[in-house]
């Protein structure tokens, strides 16, 4: 289940949306967006997109890492978001922490339109997608599609993946959170 969540337009957010979008703005290519799983091959195809890393997933060195300049201004503008839609989120607006941020973009593409179905990590986590322009692309979530809309924000759980555009670029802030309350047991 996905939730729309509202959003508030705080200036964080502009600035945000405003940085992305200058042409000084960092992208890295990343020719392959995950691992190709062969049950998916004759549907799905490993869709190469840009991204700029925000925080970089814990995987990579067992915890995750800023990577990018503007961390703070990334957190504060996800912060106002959740802050502006206090239960009406999955988790509590001050039981999280932040695993992932990414900035990406995905151009059109031949060949197969939909891209890998995956989970973001392997422990249990919230996705946040927060979509900057109006394009195709939509994001499908246990088996709903989800058309993107500029300024528009979701946030869900588990296995997702996403229609390639057929025009423009679909840009997107992708994020992932957990809960940290509960999840410990002391002895």
């Amino acid at each position: 289940m996905y939730r729309v969540l509202k959003n508030p337009f705080a200036p964080s957010y502009e600035r945000v949306k405003n940085l992305i979008f200058e042409q000084r703005f960092e992208w890295i290519f990343n020719p392959s967006s995950t691992e190709m799983d062969p049950k998916y091959k004759e549907e799905h195809t490993d869709a190469p997109f840009y991204s700029h890393i925000v925080i970089q997933r814990p995987e990579f060195q067992l915890y995750p890492e800023p990577q990018s300049k503007y961390c703070n201004l990334f957190v504060d503008c996800l912060e106002d978001i959740i802050n502006e839609n206090v239960g009406k989120t999955p988790f509590h607006h001050d039981d999280h922490f932040w695993t992932r941020i990414n900035v990406n973009a995905t151009h059109p593409n031949t060949g197969n339109q939909l891209s890998l179905p995956h989970v973001d990590h392997r422990f249990p986590h919230y996705n946040m997608i927060v979509y900057l322009n109006d394009c195709d692309g939509d994001t499908i979530v246990e088996g709903k599609s989800i058309q993107p809309e500029e300024d528009k924000v979701i946030v869900f759980e588990g296995e997702h993946y996403m229609k390639l555009p057929t025009s423009g670029r679909r840009v997107i802030i992708v994020a992932t959170l957990v809960n940290y309350t509960g999840n410990i047991s002391y002895a």
